[in-house]
């Protein structure tokens, strides 16, 4: 386990100025689940974990079955603005009057300022790509890598003929040549 603690933010005191809030790696040595209720805050909490911990080379496995974490893939070194367009909405941009070059330079812009504002750099951004090795694994869709734990035990849909998305949803993956275990 990595030396240095994971930042995850500062507590708020009444009185007095706001401390470093940091857990030792060393406490993160089997599972961590994270439950509360709608709002509280668990996504927050866990993508600043998660960042934390691949910052500092702590293995991390994560199972989101409602689909809030893969913008953890979304680290860009260097934060240049181009990193960004293919993920801005042009229509979006030009409702708001701009190109989509202008709305992913602004949005390079923002991310920048948040990392400084949090004491972090471009340093650590490095640093926390560096420590990923990401696959999307997606069960049910092409999305990522499809994934189908029960497609051998399932009869092949009707629907594969007529649109493959909505069979492999069903069916789990193939091509019409049997099924596999992925």
């Amino acid at each position: 386990m990595p030396g240095r603690p994971l930042s995850l933010g500062r507590t708020l005191a009444p009185s007095g100025p706001a401390a470093p809030f940091e857990l030792p790696p060393h406490h993160l040595v089997t599972h961590a689940a994270v439950v509360g209720m709608t709002g509280s805050g668990k996504t927050g909490l866990l993508v600043g974990l998660v960042e934390e911990a691949l910052r500092s080379e702590v293995p991390v496995l994560v199972l989101d079955v409602k689909g809030d974490l893969p913008n953890l893939f979304l680290a860009f070194p260097g934060l240049p603005p181009e990193a960004f367009e293919p993920w801005v909405d042009a229509d979006a941009a030009a409702r708001g009057g701009k190109t989509p070059h202008e709305l992913a330079l602004e949005h390079a812009t923002r991310w920048r300022a948040g990392l400084e504002a949090s004491g972090l750099g471009l340093d650590a951004l490095a640093a926390h790509v560096r420590g990923m090795a990401p696959r999307l694994l997606t069960p049910g869709t092409t999305a990522g890598e499809p994934v189908s734990m029960l497609s051998a035990l399932e009869a092949r849909s009707a629907a594969w003929d007529e649109d493959e998305e909505p069979g492999r949803r069903t069916t789990g993956r193939g091509r019409g040549r049997g099924w596999t275990i992925t």
